[in-house]
C-alpha cells in the first residue's frame, strides 16, 4: 500500500485544475527559499519524499493419500495428507527530490498568506515583490581582466567626461565659473573615476541582473551556483538581454535614489550625504571613504541611481503549449 506523500500545499492550492505551462527556472535560491518554508510549515522544511509500495502473496495446498486392502490378521485403510503453502512478497521504495517542488509550493504559500506583492512602487522596504519583463544578465568576472589595458581605461574615463561635459548645459555662468576654479585647483588631484578604475582590479565581480517593465527596473546581483545555466552560456547565446518574459521574486531592500535635493551652496548630493553619515558610523575611515569612493564604485559597478534593488529567490519564464 503506497505511503501517503506529505502535504506541500493548502486544499485550495491543489483543488486548482493543472495548468497547460510548466516553468523554466533560471534561479533558484534553495537555502533561503528554505528557511521560508519552515517557518510556513510547523514540521519544518521537506527535504525528501518515499513512496513504498508493498505487494503480498501466499499459497496453501493438502495433498491426501489413501490405501486400503485384507490380509489374514488385519484389514482396514491407511491414509495420510501433507498441507504445504508458500508466500510471495515484494517491496518497491521511491525517494523523491522536492527541490523544485518547493520552489512552486513556496510561491503557492505566498499567494494564500498576500505576502506577494506585484505593485513594487507601493511595497516597502523588506517586503516580497514580483515583477515580470525584460531580463538582462552579465557576469562582470568577464572584465576582470581588462581593467588594466590602456585602451579599456582611456575609453571608460572618456566616456566619463562626456558625460560630465553633458551635465554643464544646465549650469549658468557663474556655476561654470565656480566649476572651472575648482578643477584648477585640484587639477592634479585623481578623478572619482579615476579613483573608481585603480579600485576594479582588487573589488569583487558579481553577476548582475536586471529585470524592467516599462519605466520600472530592478537591480540584483547573483551567486552562480544558484543559477541553472552558466553566465557565461547566457552571454554567448543572448548577449545582455535574455529572451523571453522573465518574472522575478525576491526581498525588496532598496527603492531608487532621491537626488531631488541639491544642496544651494553646490555641495554633496542627498544620498552622498547618507553615505557620509552611515561612513561616520563605521568610524573615521569610513567617514573619508565615503563620499570619496564609495558613489563612484556603486555607480560604475553596482545598482543604478534610477532602479530598486532586490534580493533575488526566483527567476523564471513560463512555457506554455500551442493552442
Amino acid at each position: 500500500m503506497p505511503s501517503k506523500k506529505p502535504s506541500d500545499q493548502s486544499e485550495e492550492a491543489s483543488a486548482r485544475p493543472e495548468s497547460d505551462s510548466v516553468y523554466d527556472f533560471l534561479y533558484y535560491d534553495a537555502s533561503r527559499i528554505a528557511s521560508f518554508l519552515s517557518q510556513f510549515d510547523p514540521q519544518g522544511h521537506l527535504t525528501q519524499v518515499t513512496s513504498t509500495e508493498r505487494a503480498h502473496r501466499s499459497r496453501k495446498s493438502n495433498v491426501s493419500d489413501s490405501t486400503s486392502g485384507s490380509l489374514a490378521v488385519l484389514k482396514g485403510t491407511v491414509s495420510s495428507s501433507t498441507d504445504t503453502s508458500s508466500e510471495y512478497g515484494e517491496q518497491n521504495n521511491r525517494s523523491y527530490d522536492p527541490r523544485w517542488a518547493n520552489a512552486l509550493a513556496f510561491l503557492d504559500y505566498l499567494y494564500q498568506r498576500g505576502l506577494l506583492q506585484r505593485d513594487i512602487e507601493a511595497s516597502g522596504i523588506g517586503e516580497i515583490v514580483l515583477l515580470s519583463g525584460d531580463l538582462a544578465v552579465f557576469d562582470l568576472g568577464m572584465l576582470r581582466q581588462m581593467w588594466g589595458l590602456p585602451t579599456i581605461k582611456k575609453l571608460l574615463l572618456a566616456s566619463q567626461q562626456q558625460q560630465a561635459a553633458e551635465d554643464l548645459p544646465g549650469l549658468n555662468r557663474k556655476e561654470r565659473r565656480n566649476l572651472s576654479t575648482a578643477k584648477q585647483k585640484g587639477k592634479n588631484a585623481p578623478s572619482e573615476a579615476e579613483i573608481a578604475l585603480e579600485l576594479l582590479t582588487i573589488l569583487p565581480h558579481a553577476i548582475q541582473a536586471s529585470v524592467s517593465k516599462d519605466d520600472i527596473s530592478t537591480w540584483c546581483s547573483l551567486r552562480e551556483e544558484h543559477l541553472a545555466l552558466s553566465p557565461s552560456d547566457l552571454f554567448m547565446k543572448h548577449g545582455l538581454t535574455v529572451a523571453g518574459d522573465w518574472t522575478i521574486v525576491g526581498v525588496l531592500d532598496a527603492i531608487p535614489d532621491d537626488d531631488d535635493f541639491q544642496p544651494p551652496n553646490g555641495g554633496p548630493s542627498l544620498n552622498v550625504m547618507k553615505q557620509m553619515l552611515a561612513g561616520a558610523k563605521l568610524g573615521f575611515l569610513g567617514f573619508s571613504l565615503a563620499p570619496n569612493l564609495v558613489s563612484p564604485i556603486r555607480q560604475l559597478m553596482g545598482r543604478p541611481p534610477t532602479s530598486y534593488g532586490i534580493t533575488p529567490l526566483l527567476i523564471f519564464r513560463e512555457v506554455a503549449g500551442r493552442d
